[in-house]
This record gives C-alpha cells, sequence and structure tokens, in this order.
C-alpha cells in the first residue's frame, strides 16, 4: 500500500493493514485497495494471499481507497473503502482471498449513493451481523447498509442508504464513528 489507514490485529497478534494501493507509475495515478497481513514478528504472512499481501478490484472506478477496517469473529476482514459512487466493502476469508458467499458471490459489495466522492470513516457490524457504513460527502453524512451476507437492505432509508444534509455546517469527518447495537 501507498500508505495505510486502517488496521487489526487477531488473537495470534496477526496484523492487517490497508490502504490505497497505485499500481501505475507516472501521470495516471489510479488508486485500488491494498490489504496486507503481517506476522507478529513483523514478516509478511506467506499464507495470506500472495506474500502476505492483496489487492482486490472492487470495479467502480479509479479511486477505491480502504479507509476502515473490522476483524469479525469468523477470522474474516472486512474492508470499507471510499469510491467516487459510494462505499465499497470487501470481505476475506483467513487465506486472504475474497469471500464467494459475500455480496455477488465475489466477496465485494457496493453500497451506491446519490452523492458523488464519498469517503467512508467508519465501519460497525451488529449483533447479527448487519453492516453500517458512516461517511461524509461535501456537507452531507451517508451511511449505508448491507446484510451479513453483503446484500444492501433496501428497506432501509433509501435503497439501503441514508444521507443528512449538514447544510453548510463545519463537521470535522475525522471524528465521525459509531456506537454500539
Amino acid at each position: 500500500t501507498d500508505y495505510v489507514r486502517a488496521l487489526a490485529i487477531d488473537t495470534g497478534g496477526r496484523i492487517y493493514g490497508a490502504g490505497p494501493y497505485d499500481p501505475i507509475t507516472g501521470s495516471q495515478r489510479r488508486f485500488r485497495a491494498g490489504i496486507f497481513r503481517l506476522l507478529p514478528d513483523g514478516s509478511p504472512d506467506p499464507d495470506f494471499h500472495v506474500d502476505g499481501r492483496a489487492h482486490p478490484y472492487l470495479g467502480t472506478s479509479n479511486e477505491e481507497i480502504p479507509t476502515t477496517a473490522v476483524l469479525l469473529p469468523s477470522g474474516r476482514l472486512l474492508v470499507a473503502c471510499s469510491t467516487v459512487s459510494g462505499f465499497g466493502v470487501i470481505r476475506m476469508q483467513l487465506d486472504g482471498n475474497l469471500d464467494p458467499t459475500f455480496g455477488e458471490g465475489d466477496g465485494i459489495a457496493l453500497i451506491g449513493t446519490d452523492v458523488n466522492l464519498v469517503s467512508a470513516k467508519a465501519m460497525h457490524v451488529g449483533a447479527s451481523g448487519d453492516i453500517l457504513v458512516a461517511g461524509m460527502a461535501a456537507n452531507d453524512i451517508v451511511l449505508g447498509h448491507l446484510s451479513s451476507i453483503g446484500e444492501v437492505v433496501s428497506e432501509w432509508g433509501t435503497d439501503g442508504v441514508v444521507t443528512k444534509d449538514l447544510a453548510g455546517r463545519v463537521f470535522d469527518s475525522e471524528w465521525l464513528g459509531l456506537g454500539q447495537d
């Protein structure tokens, strides 16, 4: 990754990190998700995808930036990404491969919004396994809701999304967080 935006540590002391990764050098920057796992001694975990690293592509744009991660009790990793058109959530298996039981069978769930340049800031997994992603877009707070298997909960808000216009009020989006159930 170019830099780390999210960290998680499992009970075995392995460290997961996620951040933007630029696969192209030169003037045309294109960010993808960069996800890694380190062993407790800090070395790349050879049992995680390829050499301890994975670079899943959400297929949404040139700006797919991981911003927050949650390690599930099952050992799977959820990573929320900011995209141009909403949120992307990636679920990875213990071996670093995308989880085929999540999203459209590709380990990726997309939550489209009616606002552009959504920046994911927080993610919460409820007791039922439902996933709530919170973020910002301009002066709006944006929330997206997924089921535990990565389907948009369309009956929640408008097609799984709630947007609250802050009407020009100053809001420090770096402090946006979600409480417990």
